[in-house]
């Protein structure tokens, strides 16, 4: 059986992206984790799909790139090629005109090879994968065979209009990394290097979750609901149109579903103790960050207003925000005003003005991904978020500014 190559039309590379990104299913990555000793299997896979081409499939690499992208050993770069093809999740290496390659095989394709179809289903397969004599309605002999390759995860079911095919091979389901996850940036080790120095085979699955599941141009990053940082607040002073308010870091909380499901276990201690050891090593190897932003509120349905990154976090104009709002809340309020809030909050907070109608206002951190490939929806977190920070701290400043005259 054969499968044809995916059209990515639709993809963040299709409106003429200039590339520096690739996509990987992350179902081939976490499929990879269960073999060999699961972690170098899987950053191999992720490497090899770092040198695909537009079709998503095809790649050049093998145990050189591994090895100089992973800081595998020459021989265990070698062995983890070769358990990625024991697992079908690759094939075996063709010599072609540009030299030797090797295709990672689609994820509908490869659960078709492990059904161990019928010669019928297999037929029936071939026939979907060709497009040349496609089935069209139920009344066709095959129909019902083609609907049991569905269970199989080979094929899809398709809304199509009459006249059209009524199933699709198993679409993949692509996370869009950056090319200096991998390639890194000349010195030292490669992101990739030290996602596999975690030796946890989970977290490399958890990260691919941070970037699928992000939505940068809506929340600036994860939605919160799956895993922030709390910060204890206070309402301190109301001054015009806006109300100071302070903020104190507690601590990082999460829920299990979705992004934690494979680390839970009947032992709730030991789930939990290995789901926070894996959050702080993303981390400390600069793979994920927790960059401060002031919400609505932590009910569904609010949104952020703005950034506010504190020292080590975010870009350097996020950074910008939360100094000149703390800066301008630190003009607003009395040192009287400021004492009783170090007080309620048990140390120095972090401060804020918001304007006054936002009752229900946070400090929460927000994680993302450090190492952001330029999508579409890169483009689109630097539009809503990144793009107003200047707008932002020339607000705060102003506010500071105004603050100061009235206090002189």
């Amino acid at each position: 059986m054969s499968i044809e190559d995916e059209t990515t039309e639709g993809s963040p590379a299709a409106s003429g992206s200039k590339g520096n990104f690739f996509a990987v299913d992350w179902r081939c990555v976490e499929d990879a984790t269960r073999y060999g000793d699961g972690v170098n299997a899987a950053v191999a896979y992720i490497a090899l799909a770092r040198f695909t081409g537009r079709d998503q499939k095809t790649t050049l690499a093998g145990m050189t790139a591994i090895h100089e992208r992973t800081g595998l050993s020459r021989g265990r770069a070698d062995a983890a090629l070769k358990t990625l093809e024991r697992a079908g999740l690759i094939t075996a290496p063709t010599t072609g005109k540009k030299g030797i390659r090797r295709s990672l095989v689609r994820w509908g394709l490869l659960q078709a090879e492990r059904s161990r179809l019928t010669p019928k289903q297999s037929k029936v397969l071939d026939r979907v994968l060709s497009k040349k004599d496609p089935i069209l309605s139920g009344s066709d002999p095959d129909y019902q065979t083609a609907y049991s390759l569905i269970a199989k995860g080979a094929l899809e079911a398709t809304d199509a209009a009459p006249g059209k095919s009524r199933f699709r091979p198993a679409q993949s389901e692509w996370v869009w990394l950056p090319n200096t996850l991998v390639d890194g940036f000349g010195q030292g080790d490669t992101p990739l290097a030290r996602l596999r120095q975690i030796q946890d085979k989970r977290v490399i699955p958890l990260l691919l979750d941070c970037y699928r599941l992000a939505n940068l141009a809506e929340d600036g990053g994860l939605p919160w609901r799956y895993l922030h940082r709390k910060f204890k607040r206070v309402k301190i002073y109301t001054r015009g149109h806006f109300t100071v308010w302070g903020f104190v870091s507690e601590s990082l909380q999460a829920e299990w579903d979705p992004l934690f499901l494979r680390f839970r276990s009947d032992d709730k201690t030991a789930s939990s103790e290995a789901l926070w050891n894996a959050v702080r090593a993303l981390l400390a190897a600069g793979l994920i960050e927790d960059v401060g932003h002031i919400v609505e509120g932590m009910n569904e349905g609010a949104q952020a207003l703005h950034v506010y990154a504190l020292p080590n976090e975010g870009e350097p104009e996020e950074r910008a925000v939360a100094t000149a709002a703390h800066r301008a809340g630190r003009a607003m309020i009395t040192d009287h005003k400021h004492e009783w809030a170090v007080e309620q909050l048990g140390a120095n907070p972090w401060l804020c003005p918001v304007r006054s109608h936002v009752t229900n206002v946070e400090l929460v951190g927000i994680i993302r991904p450090v190492h952001r490939p330029h999508t579409r929806m890169t483009a689109a977190w630097g539009k809503n978020f990144l793009n107003q920070c200047a707008e932002q701290t020339a607000l705060f400043e102003s506010l500071r500014e105004n603050a100061l005259k009235s206090a002189a």
